[in-house]
């Protein structure tokens, strides 16, 4: 699988089916996260990155360029594709 990571131009605060809507298929990496009421699901964020084939490096960034000063940061992948299998295909 070809690696690769776009930056999103203009970020802007998007529901959680809005981020899937758009990026269904793909690794996001998010920053100013919300949680629903009871934090058991993603309410929304902003997607300031979107990836194919590339969850560390995604990770990578996060940690080394959104850690402070962006609230809430993670990166996860929106599809329906079983996480073991997933995350058993991206060594980087």
């Amino acid at each position: 699988m070809q690696k690769e990571i776009v930056r999103v131009e203009n970020p802007v605060f998007m529901s959680q089916q809005e981020i899937r809507d758009k990026y269904w298929g793909k690794q996001v990496l998010m920053t100013n996260v919300e949680f629903t009421a009871n934090h058991s699901g993603l309410a929304g964020g902003v997607v300031r990155f979107w990836g194919s084939g590339a969850m560390m490096d995604l990770w990578r960034l996060l940690d080394n360029e959104y850690s402070d000063g962006y609230g809430s940061g993670t990166v996860k992948f929106m599809g329906d594709i079983p996480l073991n299998i997933y995350v058993g295909g991206d060594a980087s």
